[in-house]
């Protein structure tokens, strides 16, 4: 006779067959800590970025969204278990109440759950490359992730980081800047990976970064992941206001203009308490980066202001050339943010700037739902990026 059999094999949890109606506190106990380990909620996450998929355009995997549609579905039957369970805990005076709203919330998006840590590990190659030996990490980085305000967007790590960090890195054979300045860095992902990954496939080029942001308890949260992935001092943390910027740059100062950011700096007396720029000298940068960084109409004249004290005065003027010194922004295609997207066109289209390349790329951006798939890729929603560098026209 056989060892084994059918019923001894061993089976994934499956939230739609093996949850069950609870009738005791034991089996809340055992559901709970299953819904726990299925999703890895006890574990950092490790992601793999794809650096030439970057690089090419990106398209989507059918394949990889009827496992995202079965993943939802599963996730539904979670989150509808949690509150009958949930309902009979409160009903028999269970202790475990709070443990089942915790797991609610984390199955509610990325948004909503608390502080994480995720580590993206960068690899050289394709993720469809028929010979995976061949895969080379380029360069690894541990991201401190902190609760997402309305006030306090860059506490998240946006789906952009990634993909624009892999842009430029492709780019630095052709063109390795002395000076970069990124905007709005928010957990500072673009940054530190583009330094990690540039000092072990490029070592004889030495770059100087300074990630900026706007909101105290982001640059906080920044600072820790500088000191946390770098030992180097080559990487330095500054709050900068683009509105400050774009104001002192001005003959009159703009009235009747309210933004988020303005709207911001008047309740937050930690970041104005600060010297007006955090940054020394003027025109020290010769590349300019900013992922995800439009949403509102009036950023883009902002950054357009930053880039003009800011960025080194090159040569691509009249070439055309990328190769010069630019500004980098990845703006995600987003429905309700049309706008936001053609004041990105409509400020740098005319001097003192030209748009010297635009192109759309493919990709997701993973603030739905926690997955229970195993998997080191990336997934979440499909998102459409435009990578659009801009140069000096005169």
């Amino acid at each position: 006779m056989n060892g084994t059999c059918e019923k001894c094999e061993w089976k994934p949890f499956l939230p739609s067959r093996d949850l069950k109606p609870v009738h005791s506190s034991g089996e809340l106990i055992r559901a709970t800590r299953a819904i726990w380990e299925a999703y890895g909620l006890d574990q950092q996450t490790e992601k793999w970025i794809y650096l030439d998929d970057a690089w090419d355009q990106l398209s989507s995997d059918s394949e990889d969204g009827e496992c995202q549609d079965d993943d939802a579905y599963e996730t539904q039957c979670v989150i509808h278990w949690l509150h009958t369970a949930i309902s009979w805990a409160c009903k028999n005076d269970c202790e475990n109440v709070d443990q089942c709203a915790d797991l609610l919330v984390r199955l509610a998006g990325q948004t909503a759950a608390g502080q994480r840590s995720s580590t993206y590990r960068f690899l050289r190659g394709h993720k469809h490359e028929a010979l995976q030996k061949l895969q080379e990490t380029a360069g690894v980085v541990t991201i401190r992730d902190i609760s997402l305000t309305e006030d306090a967007l860059g506490g998240r790590t946006w789906g952009a980081a990634s993909y624009l960090a892999c842009r430029l890195v492709r780019q630095w054979q052709s063109f390795a800047p002395r000076a970069v300045l990124e905007l709005g860095a928010g957990t500072g992902l673009t940054s530190l990976a583009l330094h990690v990954c540039v000092k072990n496939l490029y070592p004889m080029h030495t770059t100087r970064f300074v990630l900026t942001d706007f909101h105290p308890k982001v640059l906080a949260n920044l600072q820790f992941n500088v000191q946390h992935n770098l030992a180097e001092n080559d990487c330095g943390v500054n709050y900068l206001d683009w509105k400050q910027v774009y104001d002192e740059m001005q003959d009159t100062k703009p009235k009747n203009q309210i933004s988020s950011q303005e709207s911001f700096n008047n309740s937050c007396e930690a970041a104005s308490n600060t010297s007006s720029i955090q940054i020394q000298g003027r025109s020290n940068f010769d590349m300019i980066i900013a992922a995800d960084c439009i949403y509102d109409p009036l950023h883009a004249q902002w950054i357009s202001a930053v880039a003009q004290r800011y960025l080194v005065r090159g040569q691509n003027a009249l070439t055309s050339d990328t190769t010069g010194p630019n500004l980098q922004l990845l703006v995600p295609v987003r429905e309700k943010y049309t706008t936001e997207l053609q004041s990105v066109y409509h400020t740098f289209s005319s001097s003192p700037w030209q748009i010297l390349s635009d192109t759309q790329l493919a990709g997701v951006d993973d603030f739905g739902p926690i997955s229970m798939a195993r998997t080191h890729e990336l997934h979440g929603r499909p998102v459409t990026f435009r990578h659009i560098i801009i140069g000096w026209a005169s």
